[in-house]
């Protein structure tokens, strides 16, 4: 793939390229630039397939790019410092980042990641973004599913259900999607809404929660009929949680 860069930081821009010629051979660097308008000349004048997008950067920041654009055909890996509440940002996005400073395995698993992707929707993605990061409280969440990006309420959600190294959305119409992640992906959930961990094979929406029942060590009811596990571990937080709400 044919790839740029765009970072305001010298040493950032020498070090991503530095790992991508040593770790992602069949990547192919274009050019390296520092802002947002050296990035729109480059990317009209190279047509490359991936950029590598800081977001901080002085005057515009990386989302300024998309302004440029009537359609995105190249793909986009973020590359952030930022470690707070952006971070669930991007996952609920499905918006692919990097976080610095870069970690190999990370990089390589989004360059390939990049590579078998087809790119759609990025607007879409970034505003979805944006919400989220304005309002700092996320209301629904992006899948990445074959062919296309799925967004589906947190409302809509009865329970997340680990399933290997995969794992499976319950949702109030009766519907399940399979996520192609763990369900560790998806523990950000807990940080602003009213989901809880009740078990380590089940992320529960609390307010879907129909009844707990003491039987066999405790088990949840929901409001679909479906029961969920809970450990006994966290039973104390689970009924401390529920009366909260």
């Amino acid at each position: 793939m044919k790839a740029i860069i765009v970072d305001d930081e010298p040493k950032a821009r020498r070090i991503l390229r530095s790992y991508l010629n040593k770790y992602c051979i069949d990547i192919e660097i274009l050019t390296d630039v520092s802002n947002v308008s050296e990035a729109v000349v480059s990317i009209n004048k190279y047509k490359p397939e991936l950029v590598f997008l800081d977001i901080e950067m002085p005057g515009q920041d990386g989302f300024a790019l998309f302004s440029y654009f009537e359609k995105i055909d190249f793909q986009i890996i973020f590359v952030t410092a930022s470690r707070d509440h952006a971070i669930d940002a991007f996952k609920v996005s499905a918006l692919d980042y990097i976080l610095k400073p870069i970690n190999i395995e990370e990089l390589k698993t989004a360059v390939d990641k990049a590579k078998k992707t087809k790119q759609f929707m990025i607007k879409e993605r970034v505003n979805d973004f944006n919400k989220n990061i304005i309002a700092k409280n996320i209301n629904r969440i992006a899948l990445s599913l074959d062919g296309c990006i799925e967004f589906i309420k947190l409302e809509e959600i009865q329970y997340l259900k680990a399933d290997g190294s995969y794992t499976e959305f319950y949702l109030d119409n009766g519907k399940k999607i399979l996520s192609s992640k763990p369900i560790s992906e998806y523990s950000f959930l807990e940080k602003q809404t009213h989901f809880m961990k009740t078990h380590r094979s089940f992320l529960v929406n609390l307010q879907k929660v129909r009844k707990y029942l003491k039987d066999s060590g405790g088990y949840i009811i929901m409001t679909n009929g479906n029961s969920t596990n809970l450990s006994r571990y966290k039973k104390n937080e689970f009924i401390e949680a529920m009366e909260r709400i």
